[in-house]
């Protein structure tokens, strides 16, 4: 039994060199969970921005620019979908995002209101509910018929 005993008395020694390297792996270990939720807070942030821009271009009133604005004529055909529609209105700069303004026209759109097609005369000044108010009722400059 003494052999043994003198085994547990004896203290361990540590190579050289094992203590710092304990360190640098705790403060390596620290050092990239600070920088994962940093990252983590920043995507957070950036995507709050982006989630709160384009709920308040569906539901707020959001212009491309600053009245006079610019007209445009516009035209809808018989054939075009709303995002058909919402593409045109982005291409000519009527509107700033087409994604949003097609959630827009398709909370808008009912059984008893349709969008009309013709030719409308649009300002770049004016907002998703005008321009809705104008293409939803056919508030054509040349001819409009349901569709």
């Amino acid at each position: 039994m003494q052999p043994y005993a003198e085994s547990e008395t004896k203290k361990k020694k540590r190579p050289k060199g094992v203590l710092p390297l304990f360190f640098f792996r705790g403060f390596f270990a620290i050092l990239l969970t600070v920088m994962l939720y940093g990252v983590v807070a920043i995507v957070a942030v950036q995507g709050g921005r982006e989630i709160y821009a384009f709920t308040n271009q569906v539901f707020g009133d959001v212009i491309m620019e600053a009245p006079p604005g610019n007209t445009v004529r516009f035209t809808i055909h018989d054939t075009d979908t709303p995002m058909t529609v919402a593409k045109n209105l982005k291409s000519y700069n009527l509107i700033p995002n087409e994604y949003s303004f097609y959630i827009r026209l398709r909370l808008s759109l009912s059984d008893s209101a349709i969008m009309m097609s013709g030719t409308y005369d649009l300002n770049t000044s004016m907002t998703y509910k005008e321009i809705l108010d104008v293409i939803v009722k056919g508030t054509s400059s040349e001819t409009g018929t349901a569709g």
